[in-house]
């Protein structure tokens, strides 16, 4: 369980002596084995004294429900313990009480005007998708952890949120890493080799879900194998992905990839529905796959989760869309377009084709049998294939800036994913720069 416990005011005077539950005080080592009981002194103990200007963004410690709650009570500012009142230390010791003989399962969140304590269920609920808080829940399912703030922050926004805010930027900067780490740029070639950023193992995060994805395609069959205009659609969008060799039948691979894909803990098969866009004129109807399905939730409590929830996404784009806007609306001349088939470029390493699979019957005939295809590209709808795309653009601008400036200053700055707007000061420099995208991506 944890509680947390925002700031309170410096200094804090002594409180009386305790008789019942005399305080015990934290010796200065590193272990909580090495930790001693003992009383705390009747004589006048100094108030502890933060600095001014100082605040305490606050901390967990974990506690366990044997211990005396003044030895994880501390204020990272401050070098000795935090001196409770008689009603502040009562309070406490009957919260966590109560804490402590709630189950580990049932969600707990006891609020105070000076702390807050909540378990491990309870936390799971805000932040569902973080690795660590599994290991977190595996270890210390009976502990409890504090976390003290002074009131001086106590009230103030900033120091509220700067916890979640820290974590936030830490986890984005981790995955930014990750990222930039899973991307390779073969320019011999004129392709990337990637793998997908996971953010911890496939088999706690999914299990396989080729019965859930077999009865949405026996849906998509029977609705459209009728309806022959919108069966050519798919059935062409389809074919354009076999003929591109970015998607293969399993049974065409060779046989160790095949066993390389059969073998793997976990097999996720991303399920695909048809979708109308009646404002596009060469395909108002395409299949468009769904990296957002969950799987079931095993007997050993794994799976659960989605393709999207296992991907590292690093930090987000939205600033990029304005920027482009903006560009686009200041120059004389605007040109605009997109990268034919962009992710495709994007080569997924095969030791990561077992988690883009999915359920195919050729001609979409329900008397056809139903193969398993294996995508071995980026794909829309996989969250990871947008920050993979930009580090590979990264890479990219950095090899052509040497000779061309302008043309990298576009790729960074005048593109969002596959669109590309960019406005110019003439139309000569527009076409200028057409020709050098052109030839970049020929």
């Amino acid at each position: 369980m944890t509680p947390t416990w925002p700031p309170s005011p410096h200094p804090i005077p002594p409180p009386p002596a305790h008789e019942k539950n005399p305080r015990k005080t934290r010796l200065g080592t590193d272990t909580r084995d090495d930790v001693l009981d003992t009383e705390c002194p009747d004589d006048d103990t100094p108030p502890r004294i933060c600095a001014p200007t100082q605040t305490n963004p606050g901390f967990e410690n974990t506690y366990d429900p044997g211990e005396d709650p003044c030895h994880v009570l501390k204020c990272t500012l401050c070098p000795t313990t935090i001196q409770l009142s008689e009603p502040e230390y009562d309070t406490l010791c009957f919260d966590l009480e109560v804490a402590a003989q709630t189950p580990p399962y049932e969600p707990l969140c006891i609020r105070a005007e000076a702390y807050r304590i909540y378990n491990v269920a309870y936390a799971r609920e805000y932040d569902p998708n973080l690795t660590e808080l599994k290991a977190y829940e595996a270890d210390l399912d009976s502990l409890i952890s504090i976390e003290y703030r002074c009131p001086k922050c106590r009230s103030c926004a900033d120091c509220r949120d700067s916890i979640t805010t820290e974590r936030v930027s830490l986890r984005e900067e981790d995955e930014e890493a990750q990222i930039r780490d899973s991307v390779k740029l073969d320019y011999t070639n004129q392709r990337f080799l990637c793998h997908l950023p996971l953010r911890g193992k496939p088999e706690e995060y999914l299990s396989t879900n080729k019965d859930g994805a077999r009865k949405i395609l026996a849906k998509q069959v029977s609705l459209y194998h009728q309806e022959e205009d919108t069966k050519a659609m798919i059935i062409k969008a389809m074919d354009k992905l076999f003929t591109n060799d970015h998607v293969t039948l399993l049974k065409d691979l060779p046989l160790e990839q095949q066993a390389l894909i059969l073998q793997a803990p976990v097999m996720y098969f991303i399920p695909w529905r048809v979708v109308f866009k009646a404002s596009s004129i060469s395909t108002p109807a395409r299949p468009v796959f769904d990296c957002s399905a969950k799987t079931p939730i095993t007997a050993d409590g794994s799976g659960g989760k989605c393709l999207n929830d296992l991907m590292a996404k690093g930090k987000s784009m939205s600033f990029e869309l304005i920027k482009m806007l903006l560009r686009f609306s200041i120059g004389e001349t605007a040109l605009s377009g997109d990268i034919s088939q962009f992710y495709n470029v994007f080569k997924l390493r095969p030791e990561y084709w077992h988690l883009q699979l999915f359920l195919w019957q050729a001609e979409l005939d329900p008397n056809n049998a139903v193969d398993i295809a294996v995508i071995k590209t980026l794909i829309y709808g996989n969250s990871a294939s947008a920050p993979l795309s930009e580090e590979g653009m990264r890479q990219l601008a950095a090899l052509v800036r040497e000779h061309d400036p302008e043309l990298a200053d576009f790729l960074i700055n005048g593109r969002f994913v596959d669109d590309l707007n960019e406005s110019t000061e003439s139309l000569q420099a527009a076409l200028r720069l057409k020709a050098a995208v052109d030839d970049a991506f020929a």
